[in-house]
């Protein structure tokens, strides 16, 4: 009897520092479709910012949402490492599973950064055929222009630009189709410069603060 109480007492004990750490959570909660709960569990492995909170899908999509999980602890360039992180994770996840029912998946990777504020990342586009493993779609990420080397694979992004120094540095985006740039105010000439740069992209300016 002593023995099975102290082993009660363990299994309590462990099961509240399973919970403190978060681990919990990913050994327990049964997501659907059940082919995605090895990579649920992957991404809640891993410390960070982001916690995988859900996943939804239909015959053809697959979506995985993101949330902060201290919300006052938000720091825009800190989410942006973050959700490199996460879609290096899942890229890496696909690519050594290419047999994967999720490889043959349209996939979004949500993520709710504050209230009311949503970036995206997908593996697909309805403009173009086929599915792509490096996420280049991206919906209102907003990047630093010195994550460039991140993100030389989008088709779509938003630029962050202090200097205008570092301009040229938008030509490493070969095969970028639309642009919101951020930047401070340009002259006539250095927007010509820019859409030079990329001629075959929309580009918006915003002014920087």
């Amino acid at each position: 009897m002593k023995k099975r109480t102290a082993y009660l007492i363990l299994s309590a004990v462990f099961l509240i520092v399973l919970i403190g750490t978060g681990v919990y959570k990913t050994v327990n909660v049964k997501i659907q479709p059940a082919y995605c709960q090895e990579l649920y569990k992957e991404l809640n492995c891993t410390s960070g910012q982001f916690e995988c909170t859900s996943v939804s899908a239909n015959e053809e999509n697959i979506q995985f949402v993101f949330n902060l999980e201290d919300l006052d602890a938000y720091d825009h360039r800190m989410c942006t490492e973050e959700m490199i992180r996460i879609r290096n994770q899942v890229s890496e996840y696909l690519s050594a599973h290419p047999q994967h029912d999720l490889s043959e998946k349209r996939i979004v990777l949500q993520f709710q950064t504050r209230p009311g504020d949503v970036a995206s990342l997908s593996n697909y586009s309805s403009q173009k055929a086929g599915l792509y493993n490096d996420f280049p779609f991206c919906l209102d990420i907003r990047i630093p222009i010195s994550e460039y080397e991140s993100f030389v694979n989008a088709y779509s992004l938003s630029v962050e630009i202090e200097d205008k120094g570092d301009l040229p540095l938008l030509g490493e985006f070969k095969q970028l189709e639309y642009l919101n740039l951020i930047v401070p105010q340009l002259t006539e000439e250095e927007i010509a410069y820019v859409q030079n740069l990329l001629q075959d992209c929309t580009i918006v300016c915003n002014v920087s603060e």
